[in-house]
């Protein structure tokens, strides 16, 4: 069998290459990087549930919980204490927590399984600069170390991130929401007397703040950047420092690993396909930055396309059936954790203490409701999404042709 195109081998490309292995469809993943996403950038860090539920299907649960650290519980407090907590522990789910632990460790993780199942071809190095659909065949033109290259497949699918080469190659447009503001992550090596299962979202309107436990005796401290700030400076070691000290001042920070600015946003890609490619994770649906549900969307996005593109692989389904059903399943699925990003997103750009306080009141009201927590603890940590089932791909041969 002819094997397919990957572009992108991060967390959603490795994953799409292992539900295909699972299936015996070969795969080149095709990676620009020479080495996986350095130890000390955690960059996304949550395995929800429903990511929990997919590495069961993959069978490498253990292989994640032997490195990771669990999450029970998330809280928001506002200037004036606690407000309301979401009990993960109390979900009805084999995997009550989320898991964290830095996206190194994931790709890692990833890699030596797609590497294991002999059906995984990993390019490191390699530079996409062409990719089109020719003669009914998927195209791709790059650079690596050996020279330049041109690959052809049956299907490709771009999986490189929110700034995917594969997508400005296509000519796929994006619709980007802007929320204006600018935010941080700022990852240090600490003590401290906040419980590691437990993670805290402070909504001060006079800046936000939260902390995240992503490894052992590591945390991740997320801040808004206020307007009239300069991000770069408020990225810097010294910066990042002052102001967790500031918020955390039982924290006893052994050094600083790393930190990032961003904008609040999020986008929908015009179409996931076009031709004999397909997007996925960010190339298709671009989330920012809101406690994994980027990673866990674009992961489920990886299973459901990977189940679809085994069955088209062996003939029992066809192109058409494969578009329209993929795109519009995962556009419904991006597009649910978007509104919920939206809200978050929201929150965080709160500057007026007035509608702080109303806030306040309203969340602490919430919590003293537990059928409403409930479900915004279902919603958190994506139990409201439908995984991809091999059941949901009909049995039926389907013969249709782009």
């Amino acid at each position: 069998m002819t094997p397919l195109l990957i572009v992108g081998g991060g967390p959603v490309g490795l994953a799409l290459a292992l539900v295909l292995a699972r299936h015996e469809v070969p795969s080149i993943v095709l990676e620009a990087r020479e080495e996986p996403t350095p130890r000390d950038e955690s960059r996304a860090i949550t395995w929800m549930p429903r990511g929990l539920d997919f590495l069961d299907w993959l069978g490498l649960t253990s292989a994640f919980a032997e490195q990771g650290i669990r999450r029970i519980a998330h809280e928001f407090w506002g200037p004036q204490g606690h407000l309301l907590s979401l009990h993960f522990d109390e979900l009805a789910h084999p995997h009550p927590y989320t898991l964290q632990l830095p996206q190194h460790d994931t790709e890692v993780t990833l890699e030596t399984a797609a590497r294991a199942t002999g059906f995984v071809e990993i390019r490191r190095g390699v530079r996409v600069v062409g990719a089109m659909t020719a003669s009914g065949q998927a195209l791709v033109q790059a650079e690596g170390p050996d020279g330049k290259v041109e690959l052809t497949a049956p299907w490709a699918v771009g999986c490189d991130g929110a700034r995917s080469t594969v997508r400005r190659l296509l000519e796929v447009s994006q619709r980007w929401r802007d929320y204006g503001t600018d935010s941080a992550v700022a990852d240090f090596a600490l003590t401290c007397d906040l419980l590691p299962e437990v993670s805290r979202i402070v909504l001060d309107p006079a800046r936000p703040y939260g902390f995240f436990a992503f490894a052992p005796g590591r945390w991740r401290f997320i801040y808004r950047i206020n307007r009239g700030e300069d991000r770069q400076i408020m990225i810097s070691e010294q910066a990042a420092a002052d102001l967790l000290l500031r918020h955390l001042p039982s924290a006893n920070i052994q050094h600083f690993l790393w930190a990032s600015a961003f904008r609040l946003g999020q986008g929908q890609s015009e179409t996931y396909g076009r031709g004999r490619w397909l997007l996925a994770g960010d190339a298709a649906h671009t989330m920012g930055p809101s406690a994994g549900a980027g990673m866990m969307v674009g992961m489920l996005g990886a299973w459901r396309l990977g189940l679809w593109l085994a069955r088209v692989a062996r003939g029992e389904a066809g192109a058409v059936v494969l578009r329209e059903r993929y795109e519009r399943e995962q556009r419904a699925a991006s597009r649910a954790v978007q509104v919920s990003n939206e809200l978050i997103f929201r929150n965080i750009a709160v500057r007026n203490p007035i509608v702080g306080a109303v806030r306040s009141v309203l969340l602490g009201a919430v919590g003293g409701v537990r059928p409403v927590a409930r479900r915004m603890t279902e919603t958190e940590t994506l139990l409201t999404q439908v995984p991809p089932t091999v059941n949901s791909v009909p049995q039926t041969t389907l013969t249709e042709s782009l």
